[in-house]
């Protein structure tokens, strides 16, 4: 007889168990297909790629290493090269060095980030520090609130180069 209880409440648990995998199951939606799934895999690795490009660029620019730099920079330096008028223009490790020591690029440490996927591009959004560790906030002319008259977050976008290469199209943010 105690066999038998044992052996009951063991089906009873199963069926529980069973029950409330299928419940939960059911209402996750999951994708339809192998493509599908393989598709979301594909798509968090180049997102993943996007933020690991953004780190590596503006953590170079904030470590003094412009060359590095510059290998993650997908953009035109015409920025640059107005401000320095008198350095070659595709000397673009100098060109980052002036623009983070002397033009008003702050090349500063990343605090955090988040990414995604809009479009053939990826956004990184970046939260900053200033060397002393707090958040850097950059002020805008508009607006009556703290909240409402800074930035604290900077969107960098990056996009996929045909060789397979992300590169990040946006210059760290300015002030005067």
């Amino acid at each position: 007889m105690k066999n038998r209880s044992h052996f009951l409440f063991l089906i009873i648990g199963i069926a529980i168990a069973v029950a409330a995998t299928f419940l939960i199951t059911k209402n996750v939606q999951q994708p339809t297909d192998i493509n599908s799934l393989v598709q979301e895999s594909l798509n968090q690795a180049d997102i993943d790629k996007a933020k690991e490009a953004v780190i590596i660029f503006l953590s170079s620019l904030h470590d003094k290493q412009y060359e590095e730099a510059s290998y993650y920079y997908g953009s035109d330096y015409t920025q640059l090269q107005d401000w320095n008028p008198t350095i070659n223009k595709t000397d673009y490790a100098q060109l980052w060095k002036n623009g983070c020591e002397i033009n008003g690029l702050n090349c500063l440490e990343i605090r955090s980030l988040e990414a995604g996927q809009k479009d053939d591009a990826y956004i990184v959004y970046v939260w900053f520090s200033n060397e002393d560790g707090s958040e850097f906030r950059i002020n805008t002319p508009d607006g009556s609130s703290p909240e409402e008259t800074s930035q604290n977050v900077f969107p960098f976008t990056v996009t996929k180069s045909e060789d397979g290469s992300f590169k990040v199209q946006t210059m760290p943010p300015y002030t005067q």
